[in-house]
């Protein structure tokens, strides 16, 4: 049995918890804890019910450091907010602009359909944060909030975003990267969703994304157009947007050879700006290209020599033999697959239309490498396109209307790699999902909120980058992601998982007002 005995020392009277048993036949007493001076008897008597109401609670244990480092970046850079100020509605009690910043997270750390998204958040402490029962994200609710966008409040919206990411962040805006991606459909709901070739050369339902990046990959501007759009004729609508948020004079616009025209050319000049671009290789590029004899090149790199002519626009050619090796080994491989493929189809299954399509999945971009009789169904290669290729391999040209110097031009039109790595990592939170997602407002929300949770991870790693941490923003999540916390009542019991390294991480992105 436990029990309270006092203690007299000068004048003040201790409370011990102490207990008895038997030890040999006699009375041992042994001290459990000690409980502090009489005097605070009531205090004592009240915490140990409020201790004994804090462990009635149900203990959770959730994930803590890193959906919290998130959500204090949103809130630093101002998202929840500037969504409250365009979107003033509720849905079932939720504000859109929580709904919104919830869904924009859950794309940073893992595309959830709208069904599983409230069991991730359920997960988090961020239930314990935002203040959002759990149960009430349901699907639901967090369509009728991607029903409160329009594409005017997306483009008003972005462009405060940037705003405010360019003013806290010093972004840079000397270099902006643009380049267009296919987003895949697999349904015929949605108008924005039309066929159209794409990178993997697949003849499939897709919207098209045009993005421009800073240097620092935070998106200054997006636009989801149709996709059977043709890349080229994208940048007139981007640029009237990248307008409105920089100095179109500062920049030097960097993208790939789908985007160049005289006409884009044009509208870059009319604003003052630079541009570096590849060019297609289209036959008077060819003939420059066969025109350059191998003693005419200089170093530009260590693996790579270079070729220009003067002329009224800067045209550089630059010839890589390490890569005009690998390409065509690379090829030579592809080509094997794809007759391999080819011999293992049956013809007679398809609709004549139907076997055209499907020669043109397996075949994709070395199509043109192949002549096909679909009478007789016989495959052989077009060695004639295949020596024409040999002599490009290794090689491209860019244009430029810069003064930089030949080796500084191929660094910063490698740096596009930059936009190119955006794109695969966007494309991993971008699941459309077309059940649900056939409404075109609903679509283009969910790729903006995609896009924002893309310039979070930009942002993350950013500041990781500048504080000396040699860690992606991947990487940063995932060691974040161990640290856990015990709660009971929404009070935190014990934090696991944390160290020296999380803590320094964490102390980057405390809340700063």
């Amino acid at each position: 049995m436990a029990f309270i005995r006092k203690k007299v020392r000068k004048n003040s009277t201790y409370l011990y918890l102490v207990s008895n048993s038997w030890i040999k036949g006699k009375v041992k007493q042994k001290v459990i804890a000690y409980l502090g001076k009489e005097e605070n008897l009531p205090k004592i008597l009240l915490d140990s019910i409020e201790m004994k109401k804090f462990f009635d609670s149900d203990i959770e244990n959730l994930s803590y450091q890193a959906p919290l480092v998130l959500w204090n970046l949103a809130q630093e850079l101002g998202i929840t907010k500037i969504f409250s100020d365009n979107l003033r509605k509720k849905a079932w009690g939720v504000p859109a602009s929580i709904a919104s910043t919830i869904m924009m997270l859950n794309y940073v750390f893992e595309s959830r359909s709208k069904d599983k998204l409230s069991r991730w958040y359920e997960q988090t402490y961020l239930k314990h944060i935002a203040k959002v029962h759990p149960s009430k994200l349901n699907s639901d609710l967090l369509y009728r909030t991607l029903d409160f966008f329009s594409e005017e409040k997306i483009e008003k919206i972005h462009e405060e975003i940037f705003k405010r990411a360019k003013e806290k962040f010093s972004l840079s805006d000397e270099i902006t990267f643009y380049d267009v991606t296919a987003i895949l459909f697999e349904g015929n709901h949605c108008n924005l969703a039309k066929k159209g070739y794409n990178a993997e050369a697949l003849y499939k339902l897709q919207a098209n994304l045009g993005l421009a990046v800073t240097n620092e990959r935070f998106p200054v501007a997006h636009k989801t157009f149709e996709g059977n759009i043709k890349d080229v004729t994208t940048f007139d609508k981007i640029i009237a947007l990248l307008a409105r948020t920089m100095d179109l004079r500062n920049t030097i616009f960097i993208f790939d050879r789908g985007i160049f025209s005289e006409e884009n050319k044009q509208k870059i000049l009319s604003h003052g700006s630079k541009y570096i671009s590849g060019l297609r290789k289209y036959p008077e590029i060819k003939s420059f290209i066969g025109s350059a004899k191998e003693e005419d090149f200089k170093k530009a790199d260590e693996k790579t020599l270079y070729y220009e002519v003067a002329t009224e626009e800067r045209k550089i050619l630059y010839w890589n033999k390490e890569m005009a090796l690998e390409q065509r080994k690379e090829r030579e491989n592809k080509l094997d697959k794809i007759e391999e493929k080819l011999k293992k189809l049956d013809p007679s299954k398809y609709e004549e239309k139907r076997l055209y399509e499907k020669v043109g999945e397996i075949t994709g971009k070395y199509r043109k490498y192949l002549e096909i009789n679909y009478e007789k169904f016989s495959v052989k290669r077009n060695e004639n396109e295949i020596e024409n290729a040999k002599q490009m391999d290794g090689k491209s040209v860019l244009t430029t209307n810069t003064d930089l110097n030949a080796d500084t031009i191929l660094k910063r039109y490698r740096d596009k790699n930059f936009i190119e790595m955006s794109f695969k990592d966007l494309k991993m939170f971008v699941d459309i999902r077309p059940i649900r997602h056939w409404k075109d407002n609903r679509v283009l929300t969910h790729i903006f909120l995609a896009v924002l949770a893309f310039g979070l991870r930009s942002l993350l790693e950013l500041r990781l980058r500048r504080a000396g941490f040699e860690i992606t923003a991947q990487e940063a999540l995932e060691q974040l992601g161990k640290v856990r916390v015990l709660c009971a009542d929404k009070q935190i019991i014990k934090i696991t998982g944390d160290d020296e390294k999380t803590k320094r991480i964490m102390e980057l992105f405390a809340l700063k007002w």
